[in-house]
């Protein structure tokens, strides 16, 4: 009897064979992704103004995380150390081994994260919230903060009023008002 090909669906897959899957699903929805301007984008700025912010906060926090996971393993590695012998060899070589998992999970999330920056209006990306490009604009009165083409950060912070979001010399930014 031959095999089904949803039998195949059903069967564990690699690694490789999960990411060729998703990248496959990933290309055949892409024609039905369409996205207009949102209402709350200032200036009507493009869907995907949203994109280089999206990406500068995702490697902040990937960065953050990856940070804490070889703090971690440095911590316990440091504390089996000083129990000496074999206890110090199983500690040692258990604290890398979650060292190994936290990173490959804070890779795989950065991924994820990275496809979310893809959509149009970037879903669940806040240019004001925590290591945000706008963060440091949110504490500010009257700070605005407008996507932005030419900025490293994807997001201009415009500080003195009448600035408005629109279409500045270089791309959309921060333009006088008026």
């Amino acid at each position: 009897m031959s095999e089904h090909w949803l039998d195949r669906l059903a069967a564990p897959q690699t690694r490789r064979e999960g990411f060729k899957s998703a990248l496959a699903g990933a290309a055949l929805a892409l024609p039905f992704t369409t996205g207009t301007a949102r209402a709350d984008n200032p200036g009507g700025s493009t869907p995907n103004a949203c994109r280089n912010g999206c990406y500068f906060k995702n490697q902040r926090t990937t960065n953050r995380e990856l940070q804490r996971c070889h703090a971690d393993a440095h911590t316990a590695v440091s504390f089996a150390t000083g129990l000496g012998g074999f206890v110090t060899l199983l500690l040692t070589a258990k604290a890398r081994s979650t060292e190994r998992y936290c990173v490959d999970r804070a890779l795989l999330v950065e991924k994820a994260t990275a496809y979310d920056c893809l959509q149009p209006d970037c879903p669940g990306f806040d240019p004001y919230g925590e290591l945000g490009p706008c963060e440091p604009c949110a504490a500010v009165p009257g700070c605005l903060c407008c996507p932005s083409q030419v900025s490293s950060t994807g997001y201009d912070s415009c500080t003195s009023p009448p600035y408005c979001c629109g279409t500045a010399p270089g791309g959309f930014g921060c333009v006088p008002c008026g």
